[in-house]
Order: structure tokens, then sequence, then C-alpha cells
């Protein structure tokens, strides 16, 4: 699902984010560092998704390259006691963690946090290509204020099922929050082209 996103919106730094969560999941940590450093790339301030760089390295066995990360942790937040501890706990020479062991799906647990169980839902009905009820399920995750990403998930999965009034509404949405994206704008402004506004898609070029 988040790969889809990232073709629309390819410089979402949420699409990467989430990208990275269900590599590190499913223990693919070369793939989570790749996600995440792309992440950073448009985020450097993205704290959670430093901290699961910097762990993922330190499952790696890479202390020097996970300690500078935990060092820039501690600028961006002098107070955390998470990465104060981990910073003191990495040993010089660390062996790689093996992924399958059960110490690492607790440890990848610990560092990922519970998903929502709807946004989890919401994502199986959405692979299998049941999009009535992956809506459901993102509509509740939006009725409760867990928006941006959440949004752009709806406004896509209005577009296949080809309500592209509603998919408009929720992209129109999206950009009260994040009002400076391009890709959010070009998006839009070809929705509004398929939905037969061409006017609308000339103002939002020319904007």
């Amino acid at each position: 699902m988040y790969r889809n996103i990232l073709q629309v919106e390819p410089t979402n730094p949420l699409g990467h984010h989430y990208l990275a969560r269900m590599h590190i999941f499913k223990g693919e940590l070369k793939d989570a560092q790749k996600s995440i450093n792309k992440v950073l790339e448009l985020k450097p301030n993205f704290i959670q998704a430093r901290e699961w760089l910097a762990w993922t390295l330190e499952m790696q066995g890479k202390s020097d390259e996970a300690k500078k990360q935990y060092k820039i942790l501690l600028q961006l937040n002098p107070l955390s006691e998470t990465s104060h501890k981990r910073m003191a706990s990495i040993q010089d020479s660390i062996l790689p963690m093996d992924i399958r062991s059960r110490k690492y799906r607790v440890a990848a647990k610990e560092i990922l946090g519970a998903p929502d169980v709807h946004s989890k839902i919401g994502a199986v009905y959405y692979e299998q290509g049941i999009y009535l009820k992956a809506l459901d399920e993102f509509q509740l995750l939006r009725d409760r204020g867990q928006e941006k990403e959440v949004l752009m998930v709806l406004g896509r999965i209005y577009e296949i099922l080809g309500r592209l009034d509603k998919a408009i509404q929720e992209i129109n949405n999206l950009m009260t929050i994040e009002p400076q994206s391009a890709h959010l704008k070009i998006y839009l402004a070809r929705l509004h082209s398929m939905n037969q506004r061409p006017e609308k898609t000339v103002q939002l070029i020319e904007e």
C-alpha cells in the first residue's frame, strides 16, 4: 500500500517512514535503512525516523554509525532518556543481531510500537483490493484525528473507486496541512483533469 502512495507522492516522508516500518518488522534492515535515509533526506528533524535509523544500525552491528545517530538525537532532544541509555549501552564492537531470533522480534516491536488496529486491518483490505472495507477502516482513523497519511490513503482509495469528487475533497483537506507540497498540487490537478474540470487543473499548474 505504501509503495502505491509513494508512486503518487514520492517526496512524502510519511510514505517512506511506514515502508521502513514494514521492512523493520520483516527483518529487512538494509531496505529499512534505505527508506529511513530517504525520510531524513526529506525531513532531517523527524526524530522517530532517526531513532529507527540508529536502532537499525545498532542491529546490524554498526556501532560507530549508530553512536553518531544517537548523538544527533541528543542534539535534537537533550532530555531523551532512551537515547542516553542506548548510547551508553552500545559497545565499541557489537555483533549483528540474528533477525530470525525471538530477541530481534521483541526488540523490533519495542522500537516500532503497536500499530493501530484499524490501520493494520485497512492495509490488509487495501492490499487485497477490498477497497470499501479498507475505506471503512481508514475513515475511522481520520475521524479520530489521525490525518496526514490517512487523508492520502483515502484520496487514493476514492480515486480507485471512481469517486473523484471525494478524492479531491480528501486531497484538498491534506493541502490545508501541507499547502506547499508541489507533488500534492500535481496529484490534485490530475484528479481535477480526470473529473472533467480543466479550469481547476490549469489553476493549480499555474500556481
